[in-house]
């Protein structure tokens, strides 16, 4: 035998062996590749939902005071500046207020990705039973709602929600559902946190929800301050109901006839106090509103009802204003998120 040809064939083997084991090695790198690249992907897809919930709660947006302008939002952060770590009332509002005008913020937010946003914020709501005129003794209920979602993506009990769903703001269910149970994948988040309320508008709509003022009293009002109404000559009530703390009382501001003065009434488990204005109006004083000992309890103040006149012709206001008294009541809020595939 030629030792060329011995030669030969060993080199002939290890070719093949070399080949062989770069087979292998680069069988087992495009495996390796294709796992990390999957990896890669399921770690985006995760961290989606908790970055976005990140950028909501723990910053105050771009720029700070957002909600007072929301279309000139860049991030749609919800921490409050003033009062860390709490989430700023006022901004959680203006969010949902604002969704339509603000798509573009929304999908940078979500990395073009389709979300699903519920929030649930504490409720206090007030009712009234009885009449506060007459020898009768009216009751006035306050009930603390804290809010307790459901598990899954039920949606149901949230204070609103809203999807970006293929770059449009969507708040029909079905179409939500219909969209996700389409999805490849969905990855879920929530954040339980403290959200600092503060209330202070006076032209809003009666309701047994949605307060006129709402907070702490930090300090008291000064001695002058007064609860005023401007009333139409013609016969109408409205109803206030105060919170102080645990306690409950009610205001009855009335009119029997035109050309009366204004009466008022309030009434709380102690007793009652009689008050009369003019034609136009009448003042209540604040001290006897609130009460004294107030300083540090929540205090609020909501236009339960009104009858015989319209919204538009009575005003409320407190004179001087005193909003700076006031500071935000911490409450308890979840956020809760839903991202899938576009």
């Amino acid at each position: 035998m030629r030792r060329g040809q011995v030669f030969s064939m060993d080199a002939m083997l290890s070719m093949v062996l070399v080949i062989m084991l770069l087979g292998t090695i680069t069988a087992t790198s495009e495996t390796m590749k294709a796992e990390i690249t999957s990896m890669i992907e399921w770690y985006e897809r995760t961290n989606t939902a908790n970055n976005m919930l990140d950028v909501l709660t723990k910053t105050p947006g771009e720029p700070a005071d957002w909600e007072r302008n929301p279309g000139s939002v860049v991030v749609p952060g919800l921490l409050d500046v003033r009062n860390p770590p709490l989430i700023d009332y006022a901004k959680l509002m203006a969010l949902n207020a604002s969704k339509s005008s603000i798509v573009g913020t929304l999908a940078n937010l979500s990395q073009g990705k389709n979300f699903l946003l519920a929030v649930y914020t504490a409720l206090f709501h007030v009712e009234v039973n009885g009449t506060l005129l007459g020898n009768a003794t009216p009751t006035f209920s306050g009930t603390y709602i804290i809010p307790t979602p459901e598990s899954g993506r039920n949606i149901a009990g949230s204070t609103y929600f809203f999807a970006l769903i293929n770059g449009n703001i969507v708040t029909d269910p079905a179409s939500i559902n219909a969209s996700m149970d389409a999805a490849r994948w969905i990855i879920p988040a929530e954040r339980k946190l403290a959200v600092g309320r503060l209330e202070y508008n006076f032209s809003r709509n009666p309701s047994g929800d949605v307060p006129l003022l709402y907070g702490v009293l930090e300090q008291a009002p000064p001695q002058n301050a007064r609860l005023t109404f401007s009333v139409p000559d013609s016969a109408g009530n409205l109803t206030i109901v105060v919170r102080v703390g645990s306690l409950m009382r009610g205001i009855l501001v009335y009119k029997q006839n035109s050309g009366d003065r204004a009466k008022a009434v309030l009434r709380d488990g102690s007793g009652t106090v009689l008050y009369e204005g003019n034609i136009t109006g009448i003042t209540i004083p604040l001290v006897d509103v609130f009460g004294g000992n107030s300083e540090g309890k929540v205090v609020g103040l909501w236009l339960y009802s009104i009858q015989g006149w319209d919204r538009g012709s009575v005003e409320i206001s407190i004179v001087p204003d005193v909003r700076w008294t006031l500071r935000p009541s911490s409450e308890p809020a979840v956020l809760r998120i839903w991202v899938w595939e576009p």
